[in-house]
């Protein structure tokens, strides 16, 4: 099963896919769809960010970059000089992570040996904080099994393989898979089998994504993954508390508020300045912030800082079996985020070379942990913010001096990014495989006043011609489309899944999140609003560090 397989096709992976959607979509003003009008944030009716509808996420302008298997975002993560690609981390703080990825805690390397060891929900003491980490991971996988008749819940099905496949309609298929997988463990290769990577990274076998059965059945309740991926996180900071001493992963869930200026009128696009209306709230499941010093002058407890510099999604289920949802949801937070705090440099990873911002999201999907980068421009901030209107549409050049090729590239991303993506394994990850487009699906239920709503946004959509049946596929857009640049979009990176019942996964994971937080400590730091900058890290220093 290919990763663009198990995305639906309702979510675009590129900006032809965000197109062709945007034509098929009913409750998008016709006279944006030709041309004639220009695209505004606030031209269509929000709901909540976790009941976002299709109009909705396509008016926030986003597609998805799917890079399935954890090598992937090696070549992503850090700096090529080759290609002069720039990574989310800088070089000396790539280095630092790795020196201080080398010094953790006796522990973490006993709650590594704990996963190898499967003790499941056995109690060890040895892991010291890192065994509430590992039982709150394993309580988001196990059920009590109410018959002997009922699939164990407790193990995970490695993906790509339903059960219903083979079964003749008695069950049989069933109860049969349950004797040879219920056991099943996930094992990576002893320290005497270990392949390299092309990074120096120790290679780690990927995984798919996790497939919808009866297997891989949901948590009991959204609470365990969410506690468990916060207590991960804290329990990383903690392991370098010493670089980032006055930052929290926290649980409160917080609201991010899609603020944006609006137009005068219909006809008058001139907009308001100053005058922000809120179209939209979207809540995360935790955040990283920044807090005051322990204690203020009258001896008052700690501040937490709202502005958050990263966030976190939790869901019961695996990725694929909510997959559409799920990702129109974490678009959501991340618009809503950009739009409420863009201004901020706080939050901020290392920016692109050609000046694009990077933002961390980090979700966790029962077993299954996802590292998200959402990456935009300068001209999609203005637009989340309701500040310009963008066009949606690809109209026709017949300029021969056009290059369309140029332009498809620059819809892509910048040109160090299209070089450095040329590096990825054939295949995997790359911009030039198609997929088909969807089926229709029936509309969501509305009520009056959402109907009512969209008829004022598009009064003509009763009037224009039916909708295709199938999208335009990947590669197909024609030749002189003027594509819209990648900056007038949000792009929303995926790496993973994060397996949190393989070591191996979890070394790999919490050695990229020791990364990010230095480099979010040293955006905040930039703001003048962190704490007292630790000494000075010099790189040659750190240089005897093998790279992790």
């Amino acid at each position: 099963m290919d990763k663009q397989s198990q995305i639906p096709a309702s979510i675009p992976q590129s900006v032809e896919e965000w197109l062709a959607l945007v034509q098929r979509e009913e409750f998008i003003d016709s006279a944006v769809k030709s041309g004639q009008k220009l695209m505004h944030v606030a031209q269509t009716a929000y709901e909540s960010g976790s009941n976002i509808r299709p109009s909705e996420f396509l008016h926030l302008r986003a597609f998805w970059d799917i890079k399935s298997g954890l090598d992937l975002m090696d070549y992503l993560y850090r700096d090529n000089d080759k290609t002069e690609y720039r990574g989310y981390v800088s070089p000396a703080n790539d280095v630092k992570a790795a020196e201080l990825f080398s010094k953790m805690s006796r522990f973490w390397t006993r709650y590594l040996e704990a996963i190898r060891n499967d003790l499941g929900l056995a109690t060890d003491i040895e892991c010291g904080g890192w065994e509430t980490v590992r039982f709150l991971q394993e309580m988001t996988c196990y059920h009590i099994k109410p018959s002997q008749n009922t699939p164990f819940k407790g193990n995970v099905f490695k993906g790509g393989y339903s059960p219903a496949d083979d079964d003749d309609g008695d069950g049989s298929a069933i109860h049969g898979l349950r004797a040879k997988f219920e056991n099943m463990k996930l094992k990576t290769a002893q320290s005497d089998e270990t392949k390299m990577g092309p990074h120096g990274t120790p290679y780690v076998e990927p995984f798919h994504m996790a497939a919808k059965s009866d297997y891989n059945h949901p948590s009991k309740d959204e609470m365990y993954p969410n506690t468990a991926l916060l207590f991960l996180l804290e329990e990383v900071r903690k392991e370098i508390s010493a670089e980032v001493p006055l930052f929290n992963w926290i649980l409160p869930r917080l609201g991010l508020h899609l603020l944006a200026s609006k137009p005068n009128s219909r006809k008058n696009q001139n907009f308001i300045k100053g005058t922000k209306t809120e179209l939209m709230q979207a809540q995360v499941d935790g955040y990283l912030c920044r807090r005051d010093e322990d204690q203020d002058e009258d001896g008052q407890s700690s501040n937490f800082s709202e502005i958050p510099l990263a966030i976190c999604e939790a869901k019961p289920f695996v990725r694929v079996q909510h997959a559409e949802r799920t990702l129109r949801q974490e678009t959501a937070e991340m618009a809503c985020w950009i739009a409420q705090h863009g201004h901020s440099q706080e939050g901020l990873l290392q920016r692109s070379k050609s000046g694009r911002y990077r933002r961390l999201m980090v979700s966790h999907n029962r077993h299954e942990i996802y590292i998200i980068i959402g990456e935009y421009g300068d001209e999609y901030q203005r637009y989340i913010q309701g500040e310009i209107s963008l066009r949606g549409t690809a109209p026709v050049e017949r300029s021969p001096d056009f290059d369309a090729e140029a332009n498809k590239r620059r819809a892509q991303g910048s040109g160090s990014y299209n070089e450095q993506v040329k590096t990825l394994p054939e295949g995997r990850g790359r911009p030039t495989e198609s997929r088909p487009g969807p089926r229709p699906a029936p509309a969501k239920p509305q009520t009056g006043n959402q109907v009512r709503s969209h008829k004022r946004v598009d009064g003509a959509a009763a009037n224009k011609p039916p909708p295709p049946t199938r999208m335009t596929t990947r590669s197909q857009t024609p030749t002189g489309r003027n594509l819209p640049p990648a900056d007038e979009f949000l792009i929303m990176h995926q790496f993973g899944p994060f397996i949190t019942k393989d070591a191996a996964h979890m070394e790999h994971l919490v050695r990229r999140l020791i990364g990010f937080m230095l480099q979010l400590r040293d955006s905040t730091l930039a703001t003048g609003t962190g704490q007292a900058k630790p000494a000075a890290r010099a790189l040659s220093s750190s240089a005897s560090v093998k790279k992790a």
